[in-house]
């Protein structure tokens, strides 16, 4: 298996969508076909995961990887979340393994990855996965196009 994905000397951008089940915790894989059409002719992949463990496996083979996962950032809040804020963050996770565990193992793994992370917030006590969805798309349409335009 290719270690690392290229096209014309481009890396690829994979984008990684993580959540569970539960309430707004999902709108990080939920967002993925959206995003999956406004990119279409980008060079970029993305993945919804429910399963955040999964990224384990998938991390070591990518060499540029976007994670978006829900938050406690403001309601429809979209910014890029650094390793630091994940390990202050690291008991309040609803993943089984912790991000910073499982980047830890990932950059192990593979030490020339590349690796971005965006917060989707999802605090404030509302509950409307469309109105979150609304919000947030945009905001995050505009971050992921700074990527691909840097690459």
């Amino acid at each position: 298996m290719e270690k690392h994905r290229k096209i014309y000397d481009i890396s690829m951008i994979t984008v990684f969508g993580i959540g569970s089940d539960s309430a707004l915790d999902r709108i990080g894989w939920q967002i993925m076909e959206p995003l999956s059409h406004r990119f279409a002719s980008a060079l970029m992949v993305f993945h919804g995961l429910r399963d955040p463990v999964e990224l384990a496996t998938r991390l070591p083979d990518v060499e540029h990887a976007v994670l978006i996962d829900a938050c406690n950032r403001p309601f429809g809040e979209v910014a890029w979340v650094t390793p630091a804020e994940l390990h202050v963050s690291r008991s309040l996770s609803s993943h089984a393994l912790p991000l910073p565990d499982l980047l830890a193992m990932a950059y192990a793994l593979n030490p020339g990855l590349r690796c971005d992370i965006i917060g989707l917030g999802i605090e404030g006590g509302e509950s409307d996965q469309k109105r979150l969805l609304s919000l947030v798309l945009p905001e995050l349409e505009a971050l992921l196009r700074t990527l691909v335009e840097a690459e």
